[in-house]
Parts: C-alpha cells; structure tokens; sequence
C-alpha cells in the first residue's frame, strides 16, 4: 500500500507541476492575443480573424486545467450542512464514498472525453481549420489531471483512517 501511495503522491506532485507550468503559459498567450485583438479593432479598426477562436480553445483548457488544479488543493466549494453534523467517524466515511464517486465520475468524464474527441477528430474549426479534436480533448485531459488528484486523495484519506493498513 505505501508504494502505491508513493507512486500516486509522485504521479499528482509532478502532474501538478506541468499542469501549472500549461495553465500559466495558456493564459498568459490568452491574455495577449486579447489585447492585441482589441488594441488591433480599436487603433486600426482591423483584427485578426483567428484570435478570438485560439482564446475560447485556451479558456477550455484553462477551465479544464485549473479544475485539477483547485481539486488538489481541496478548493472546490462544497455543501457542510450534513457533514457538520456528523461524528468524525462519520465524516470521513463520508469523505470516502464522496471521493470515490468524484473518481468514478472523472472516468467516465475521461473516458467520454477521449471518446468525442476521437470522433469529432475529422471537424475542422472555423476560423484555423485545426481538428475539433483540439478544443473537445480538454475534457478528457482534464478529466484524467482530476482524476489522478482524486486517486491521490482518496487514498490519503484511505491510509489515514487505517483503512489500508493489512498488516493487522
């Protein structure tokens, strides 16, 4: 189990990393190819006809990036009304379930998104002709970033309830 744990730690550390490294240089380009593109129509009363479609793809992918980002550290909102109310014991059972049926979802959501990518792969986007598969592979990377988070947590909380100690 501890090896499992150090290959999940070291798999959301390192992926956090790059993730971080991605979302910041996305935003970054985002951010200027929308003051060029204003600056451009409001100077010159020209723009580019490929900005604003390279921005939408990037905020998808930020959107998707970031999710992961805020799901590692735990930044996501959530309803406490139950959870409050609950014992400790309680609460981390159903800290558990919640987690595991977030992981759940994130498969399923990287599944489908590596899915519809595959099968949008020959759609061309308007304004660059580049595959749609570009913009709808957001999902499926975003979904496999959370997922791996996910896992991560989980199986935090899992080794820290004395659940995967089997050498009892």
């Amino acid at each position: 189990m501890q090896r499992l744990m150090s290959i999940a730690e070291t798999l959301s550390r390192v992926s956090a990393r790059w993730v971080e490294i991605i979302t910041i240089a996305m935003v970054l380009v985002m951010t200027i190819l929308v003051i060029v593109q204003v600056l451009l129509r409001y100077l010159f009363s020209s723009s580019l006809s490929w900005s604003e479609e390279i921005a939408r793809y990037l905020m998808i992918w930020v959107s998707f990036l970031a999710a992961g980002l805020a799901l590692q550290k735990n930044l996501h909102i959530g309803v406490e009304a139950l959870i409050t109310r609950l014992g400790p014991r309680q609460r981390r059972r159903v800290s558990l379930v919640s987690k595991a049926a977030i992981f759940a979802f994130l498969v399923v959501l990287t599944v489908g998104g590596f899915q519809l990518a595959w099968f949008v792969r020959n759609q061309s986007s308007p304004a660059l002709f580049l595959s749609m598969s570009w913009a709808y592979g957001a999902s499926a990377a975003g979904g496999l970033f959370m997922a791996i988070q996910m896992f991560h947590s989980f199986l935090t909380e899992f080794i820290s309830a004395g659940l995967g100690d089997n050498r009892k």
